[in-house]
Order: structure tokens, then sequence, then C-alpha cells
């Protein structure tokens, strides 16, 4: 019974030991794949070399199916956020759109009559009334054409909220002149005109009083008033209006004029940017 057992136990300890060499037998290729693969994970330079080419393409397809897979979702996000960011969309692109559309053919005619009166300035008729001025005043033909050319500038310049006419910025610096009282009779001047005058939208620009000239460039949620003394030139004009549009793209927001209340840090800005420099 016992050399029974002794075989037994023998034959069994054969199989086990058979079954571990096949086990590693067919396990081997395994094991050194794995082992491969665990090298290559533990040194990102192996793992980036066999990594990059199939990210590349996958980026590619993405790429290529984005567009369609994901149009829809993409332009209902862009839909909402205008939606919900419209008044901020147009405190932005005004001042842009001031700046590009400002009645081009209007200008290049200004500009073009100007370039004959310039002409029309050194012509006969010219030359006898300078010489006519200088005969009768005694002042010298060159300070005569000098005070002809320079005879305009810049005096004030507020900013007003659109609708309430509430002051939000001023260069204004006489105590004799209220600026709320002045913005408020801007707004109904404004709105009393254009209301009268209702031509699909337009927007008053100029008001002339004695010798002023008052500019008005007007935005989505607010309005400058830029008073002018003296004869501008139509390329003053549209200088005057660029610096305009400059300033409230630099300088203003919705969350700037939405308040209504006045800003002595914006006027200082204001006064430094159009009255430091004389007109060109």
């Amino acid at each position: 019974m016992a050399d029974v057992l002794q075989k037994t136990n023998t034959s069994i300890s054969d199989d086990n030991r058979l079954f571990e060499e096949l086990k590693e037998t067919l396990l081997r290729e395994d094991r050194e794949a794995l082992q491969r693969l665990q090298d290559i994970l533990d040194q990102p330079e192996k793992l980036s070399h066999k990594m990059s080419p199939v990210l590349e393409k996958r980026l590619s397809l993405f790429k290529e199916a984005f567009p369609k897979e994901y149009k829809a979702i993409i332009e209902k996000i862009i839909a909402e956020k205008l939606a919900n960011s419209k008044e901020e969309l147009l405190e932005a692109i005004y001042p842009i759109m001031g700046k590009l559309i400002k009645k081009y053919i209007s200008l290049q005619f200004q500009l073009l009559r100007e370039s004959i009166d310039q002409k029309m300035k050194f012509s006969i008729w010219h030359k006898i009334k300078t010489k006519s001025k200088v005969f009768f005043t005694g002042v010298k033909s060159d300070e005569i054409i000098l005070g002809d050319l320079i005879d305009s500038s810049i005096e004030n310049v507020f900013i007003i909220q659109k609708h309430s006419g509430l002051l939000i910025a001023s260069t204004n610096d006489d105590p004799t002149l209220h600026d709320d009282l002045i913005a408020g009779m801007m707004t109904a001047i404004k709105s009393f005109a254009e209301d009268a005058f209702d031509k699909n939208g337009a927007e008053l620009e100029v008001i002339s009083y004695d010798n002023y000239q008052l500019l008005l460039e007007s935005y989505y949620s607010y309005y400058f008033v830029v008073a002018v003394t003296g004869n501008i030139s139509s390329a003053q004009n549209a200088k005057i209006h660029e610096k305009m549009n400059t300033f409230a793209r630099k300088n203003l927001n919705r969350n700037t004029v939405k308040t209504g209340q006045f800003s002595p840090s914006l006027s200082i800005k204001l006064k430094s940017f159009f009255l430091s420099n004389p007109l060109p």
C-alpha cells in the first residue's frame, strides 16, 4: 500500500512539473511581450515614439469629422452666446463700425471740393483779396493766410448716455457751464431732430450755432458731442470722428456707461486725449 501511495505521489509530482514546463513554454511569449510593453510605458521617449503616429492619425480623423459631427452643436452654442450677450457685442462693434462706415462717397466729394478751394486760394482773385487786406490793414500777407488756416479748435467734449441724457464724462472746466443741463438739452434736441425727420434710423451728426459746430457720434447706449469753434475741413471732421471711435474702443464698454454716473477718471482721459493736441 505504501508503494502504491509513493508511486501516486511521484506521478502527481511529475504531472505538476510537466504542467509548469508547459505553462512556461506557452506563456513565455506573452510574458516577453508584457515586459516589452512595461519597458515602453516606463520610458516616455519610447512611449511617445509609439503613440505619436496613432494620435496624429486620430487627430486627423477628428479634424475631418468635426465640422460634420459638431457643426450643429457649435452653431447652437454660438447662437445662445450671441443672444445672451447682444448688448456687449453691440458695444464692442459700434466703434469699429463707426470707423469703417462713415459715408465714404460723401467724404470724397467734400475732399474734392476742398481741393478745388485750396487751388482757388492761390488764384489771381485770392491774390487780389490778400493784397487788399495788406493794403488796408497793414498786416503781412503770410500772417493773413496763416490766420485763414488756423481758425478752428476743439473747445469741449461730452459723453452722454443715449436714452437717459445723463452725463458720463466731460472735458469742461468752466463752472458757469452746467454740464448736466447741456447733456439733457443735447439729448432732447437730438431725439427731436431724429423723430421729426425720421429717415430709417438715421442719426443727427452735426449742429451749427454761430461760430460753433457740435459734432455728434452715436453708439449703442451713448454718444459723443464735440464742440468745435471756427471752420473745420472735412479732413479735420474725419479726424475728429476717428478720435471719437478710437477713444470709445479703448475706454468705453457697456459697464462703463450703463450706470449713468459721471466718471471723473474717464473725464481726465477724455480731456488728455482730445484737448492735448490742436487740430491738424
